[in-house]
C-alpha cells in the first residue's frame, strides 16, 4: 500500500458527506500477522491534502470496531485544522 501512495495511486473508497473541499477515503489493510485476509485487517482513514501530500487521519483494526461514522471523521478534521 505504501508504494501505491508514494505513487499517487491513492487507494479506497471515498467517503461521502464529509465536507466541501475534503477528499478522504478508506482503504483496508491487511494484517500481515493474521492468516485472514482484509477481513481480519485495518481500516486507514486518510486525507489528500494534494497529488504529493496525504494526512492520516486515524486507522483502527476491524476487529476492534465495525466502521466510522462521517460525523467522527469531521471531529478528527475539526480537531486536527483548529487553531489556538
Amino acid at each position: 500500500m505504501l508504494g501505491s501512495l508514494q505513487a499517487g495511486d491513492f487507494i479506497g473508497d471515498r467517503l461521502t458527506g464529509i465536507g466541501k473541499g475534503y477528499i478522504v477515503l478508506k482503504a483496508r489493510v491487511k494484517n500481515r500477522n493474521l492468516q485472514k485476509g482484509k477481513s481480519g485487517g485495518y481500516h486507514l482513514i486518510y486525507q489528500i491534502e494534494s497529488s504529493s501530500s496525504i494526512l492520516l487521519l486515524t486507522i483502527y483494526a476491524k476487529s476492534d470496531r465495525e466502521d466510522i461514522t462521517v460525523q467522527e471523521v469531521r471531529d478528527i478534521l475539526k480537531e486536527f485544522y483548529q487553531t489556538d
